[in-house]
């Protein structure tokens, strides 16, 4: 179950990292962008797959518990990200908060709190500047943050990480149930959340 819940949790951060590439394309054709910057060696579409690929094996390193590998293949998928900012003219049409929480992950795997604290509250950052509407990847940030602080041993703060994240489980709820969609996936990652809570099992 466990295995299953990780590789979808992955494949949905991996969508938020890659569907964009269509808005990419229309701004690039927009802009005037040559063909060759969007398809030739060391273009666009080769640092997407690049970073896909990276992406995947820092995932897979973490889940290992080889942190310092993870570590390396995360700092390189950071570092393709700034190269395709740099193709897209300084736009960025591709989200770096994964990366960013999974470096924060496999630092504080490593036991260099500090360093992960950090980054943790600049994925926060970069993720609610993005945002329009509700973002399931800060939601996972959130998670990831609020999991950092319990170990801790600093539950209040970690507290106030999952209320905002319950907030948004909600509201994404929300809006699905009234678009006609099946909500119930997202009500279950709430409730799961909500079970962490002191008293939890009380509640009725």
């Amino acid at each position: 179950m466990k295995s299953i819940r990780m590789t979808t949790r992955r494949w949905m951060i991996a969508i938020a990292i890659l569907s964009p590439i269509f808005a990419v394309s229309a701004a690039l054709y927009r802009a005037g962008q040559s063909l060759d910057r969007f398809y030739g060696p060391g273009g666009l579409l080769e640092t997407q797959r690049r970073l896909s690929l990276v992406y995947e094996a820092a995932s897979e390193a973490s889940e290992r518990g080889e942190y310092a590998k993870a570590e390396a293949e995360y700092r390189t998928a950071l570092k393709l990200h700034e190269r395709l900012e740099s193709l897209q003219g300084g736009l960025s049409f591709l989200n770096s908060t994964p990366s960013l929480i999974g470096l924060a992950d496999s630092l504080a795997g490593q036991g260099r709190l500090t360093e992960a604290e950090s980054l943790y509250r600049t994925a926060l950052s970069v993720e609610e500047d993005d945002g329009a509407g509700v973002s399931l990847v800060l939601v996972e940030a959130l998670e990831r943050y609020s999991a950092f602080l319990r170990r801790s041993g600093r539950a209040e703060e970690a507290i106030e990480l999952e209320d905002r994240a319950i907030d948004l489980l909600d509201r994404h709820a929300a809006s699905l149930r009234k678009d006609g969609h099946d909500p119930t996936a997202t009500e279950a990652r709430a409730e799961a959340i909500r079970a962490r809570r002191p008293g939890a099992s009380s509640d009725p």
